[in-house]
């Protein structure tokens, strides 16, 4: 059956049955002025079938005839290579090239019968003249197989495709009869033309298929169906369109570029419009006014740079809820781009009620292809993000909700306090400071209720002799479930930002309790025993003495409930390396692109120095560890 065949090379290129030539220089006729083309044209058929252990001849005009290609002892320098690669075949081999007169030639092809596996490879022959130029044929297929029906090989050249920047190429995956190819940037692909050699009828819909002729909207998936003799043959055809994520174009009104130039503050909104093609999976936006401006802290330092977004009225984007701001992740540091996404994939696996949504893109800032980045909602009062009350200036019910940040960095602002409890750098370099409501519209009686509601709830789990009073003990005041939970994502992502603390949330509804987070900021030190500060991940619970949780675990129901979360959520966190591949295979093609703008210039995770492939097997191979690792500290804790 034809849709077995092994297909032994890395790529299959286009072949067509009449095999023009293509060439990419030119060869000078002697005494002449000007380069003269030399085309080489295979008669044949565009399939060739040569039995194992046997021969079967070709032949082939060279033009002009004139055209000198012999070695000094007047053997032709004529071989057949691989269509891509344009190495020697190792199946079968051409030899016997004689010159039948007029620029025509015979050859025959060999089958050096190396095992009994069936094959059908796409060559080429390839000719060296005189003054050491070298050209080729067109695409054609041999194989050892008597299969009447099939598809040997599709593409898109770009004399079908003016689209196009040059012509493309399928591999083929034997195991689920797919033709894959990905063109080298954003095209329509509406209406593509494919060229493919085939043997039997092929149609697509009912509708039947000439090579190089019948156009098909690729911004799906295709099926050619392949008929001869009472036999059906399918096989699916995959165009991914650039990196086969969505791109989008942000235009700001300075148009500076690159993006470092232009988003230079992260105080001054900067006016700017954006638009997104949804490369025909996801929901387009129509250029939309918004503004724009840096964000981050060590993230900001570097040069792709993490910005804000804010629209003038509630917008969806690429499927997630609609809300005015949103960020955009540049993920510099992080090798594989998966780590914010995974973390928040975790979170989900908990009680913790909302953790952002994200989708990756692609970015032309200003023009200019700006690299991968992910779309992600930013942590907001709302009813699709954080559901608490939004609570307006006019309440008089000032019970919630709020949202409370606690970190080491911070913007100046009088609506901040300290902590009681210690962290690595001490009281007075950590604050926390109110998200929501805005300073705008935060009343004096407003903060004074939420700076002392924490405060009563710290001076509650520091003191032995309140904190587990049934009146006045810490759990008057906290949701301990969502604590634990939350402790053990930056336990299991290896997360040493509660420690300093940075980006660390609570939240609080009207009537309710503190909350913990939702969690924020994954990417930096994290799923890595290397990083400095999470080396005693390598061996403990490193953060359960981070800010309130060591007082919390002095408390045994605590630490009982933190072994009873670790039973019921442990099964569900070994599927970590499992979405760490689906996210990471979205990414396949986005990584050439984007590492070919910015290189790795920071190792702060262990793995920038390593290949894409193996910095997701890294990752996969540490999560897994880790979650060994806590096994055995829940053991004898």
């Amino acid at each position: 059956m034809l849709s077995r065949v092994i297909f032994r090379i890395r790529r299959i290129l286009v072949p067509v049955v009449c095999m023009t030539v293509l060439f990419a220089v030119g060869c000078k006729e002697s005494g002449a002025d000007s380069d003269i083309p030399v085309t080489i044209t295979v008669e044949n058929s565009g399939i060739v079938a040569v039995a194992d252990g046997s021969s079967t001849e070709i032949t082939f005009t060279v033009s002009p005839a004139t055209t000198d290609f012999t070695y000094g002892n007047g053997i032709y320098n004529a071989r057949l290579c691989y269509a891509v690669t344009h190495s020697a075949t190792k199946e079968v081999y051409m030899d016997s090239v004689k010159a039948e007169g007029e620029g025509r030639y015979s050859a025959r092809i060999v089958n050096r019968d190396l095992s009994d596996a069936p094959f059908r490879i796409d060559v080429r022959i390839f000719i060296t003249t005189s003054d050491d130029r070298t050209y080729m044929s067109d695409v054609f297929c041999v194989q050892n197989t008597e299969a009447t029906t099939g598809i040997s090989s599709v593409g898109f050249l770009k004399s079908n495709n003016p689209q196009l920047d040059e012509d493309i190429y399928c591999t083929y995956d034997d195991a689920t009869s797919t033709f894959l190819v990905r063109t080298s940037e954003l095209v329509d692909v509406s209406a593509l033309v494919a060229t493919f050699i085939a043997m039997g009828d092929v149609t697509v819909k009912g509708t039947k298929q000439q090579s190089g002729v019948t156009p098909n909207d690729f911004t799906h998936d295709v099926t050619y169906v392949v008929e001869n003799g009472g036999e059906r043959i399918e096989y699916t055809v995959r165009v991914v369109n650039f990196t086969g994520l969505p791109v989008m174009y942000i235009n700001s009104t300075t148009g500076m570029r690159p993006i470092g130039s232009d988003i230079t503050s992260k105080e001054e909104w900067k006016e700017a419009t954006i638009r997104i093609d949804g490369n025909g999976v996801w929901d387009d936006l129509p250029e939309t006014k918004m503004q724009l401006r840096g964000r981050g802290n060590i993230t900001w330092g570097w040069d792709k740079k993490p910005f804000n977004m804010k629209f003038d009225k509630r917008t969806s984007m690429l499927g997630m809820p609609e809300h005015k701001r949103w960020v955009m992740l540049a993920n510099y540091c992080d090798r594989t781009m998966v780590r914010n996404s995974t973390a928040f994939y975790a979170s989900g696996l908990t009680s913790l009620a909302w953790a952002p949504r994200s989708q990756y893109v692609e970015l032309y800032y200003n023009g200019e292809y700006t690299g991968t980045y992910q779309l992600t909602e930013q942590v907001r009062v709302d009813e699709n993000r954080v559901n608490v009350h939004e609570l307006q200036p006019e309440d008089t019910d000032i019970t919630g909700g709020y949202l409370v940040e606690m970190d080491f960095h911070w913007d100046e602002s009088p609506r901040k306090w300290s902590p009681m409890v210690p962290s690595k750098y001490g009281v007075s370099s950590t604050w926390y400071i109110v998200k929501s409501p805005d300073d705008d519209d935060l009343t004096d009686a407003q903060f004074d209720y939420i700076r002392n509601y924490i405060g009563d709830f710290e001076r509650a789990v520091m003191d032995p002799n309140l904190r587990t009073d049934p009146e006045r003990g810490y759990k008057n005041y906290i949701d301990p479930l969502s604590f634990i939970d939350y402790w053990l994502l930056y336990e299991v992502c290896i997360n040493h930002e509660i420690l300093n603390p940075g980006s660390v949330y609570l939240h609080k509804d009207r009537g309710g309790k503190l909350v913990a987070g939702p969690i924020w900021d994954f990417d930096y030190g994290t799923f890595n025993f290397t990083y400095f500060e999470a080396q005693p991940a390598a061996y403990s619970l490193y953060v359960k003495d981070a800010i309130w949780m060591h007082y919390l675990f002095e408390d045994e129901e605590m630490r009982d409930l933190a072994k009873a979360r670790w039973r019921e959520l442990r099964p569900a966190f070994l599927t970590l390396p499992d979405f760490v591949d689906r996210c990471s295979s979205q990414l396949l093609y986005a990584v050439e692109e984007n590492y070919s703008r910015w290189p790795m210039t920071v190792n702060d995770n262990g793995d920038a120095y390593f290949s894409y492939a193996q910095a997701v097997e890294f990752m996969k191979t540490v999560i897994e560890r880790r979650i060994a690792i806590i096994d055995d500290c829940m053991a004898t804790w």
